[in-house]
């Protein structure tokens, strides 16, 4: 029985793998196999979700593969202050489901030379209180009311591959992932004091409801044996 061994450690550092660059917000793995595991996959990588574990096992395809699956992140959240004794305020965080997956295609070009492109969700989350009125207690005289308390951030990667299986125990890849992400947050303005000339001679001005709505496209290549 002919075995490939993925290497992946040493030519992983080499190229900066995006796996190791940690923002918080990774999620702990795609593919229920790989999942599993315990994300322990990176020197197998021997089904769809190779192209996200490691390239260098797309290697192993011999016939045309596709495959995915996805996942719905539930976080929960609460937050809850007392003084004195009272309880001011018990809040919690609204139920949002935020999909996350992949989905890739896998092409053999020869015997040993494997093309394939996946798109998939490499980081994602949010959250969203379920009412402001929750923070009510905490409002400062710059505030004329509660307002919105929201955030979302995620990664969505296009990653076209190739693999090339250079001997039975040996085999190398690469990746171009190209990134799209995007970032929402809704939270108070924040506020200031202004001067006048009559009584109280300083007035508050509330800035309101802040809201920012961002995205981009980044690109960053993978190397692996």
């Amino acid at each position: 029985m002919k075995k490939i061994v993925v290497f992946g450690p040493v030519v992983l550092l080499l190229f900066a793998n995006p796996l190791l660059m940690a923002n918080g917000l990774n999620l702990n793995g795609l593919g229920a196999r790989a999942i599993s595991m315990g994300g322990a996959f990176v020197g197998l990588a021997d089904d769809y979700s190779a192209v996200f574990w490691n390239p260098a096992g797309m290697a192993q395809f011999k016939n045309k593969t596709l495959g995915f699956s996805g996942d719905l992140i539930m976080p929960t959240a609460t937050y809850k202050l007392e003084m004195l004794g009272m309880t001011l305020i018990d809040a919690q965080a609204k139920s949002n489901m935020y999909p996350s997956g992949i989905a890739a295609y896998y092409h053999p070009l020869s015997d040993k030379l494997v093309a394939g492109i996946g798109i998939y969700t490499p980081s994602g989350l949010g959250a969203e209180w379920e009412g402001s009125d929750f923070f009510v207690p905490l409002l400062t005289p710059l505030q004329s009311q509660s307002y919105k308390q929201k955030s979302f951030i995620a990664v969505v990667t296009i990653s076209p591959a190739v693999a090339y299986q250079v001997s039975d125990a040996v085999s190398v890849g690469a990746s171009l992932n190209i990134n799209y992400g995007f970032f929402n947050l809704s939270r108070w303005a924040g506020g200031s004091y202004m001067e006048i000339p009559i009584p109280p001679y300083i007035y508050p001005i509330d800035f309101g409801q802040y809201e920012e709505n961002s995205s981009g496209w980044g690109i960053w290549r993978v190397g692996q044996a």
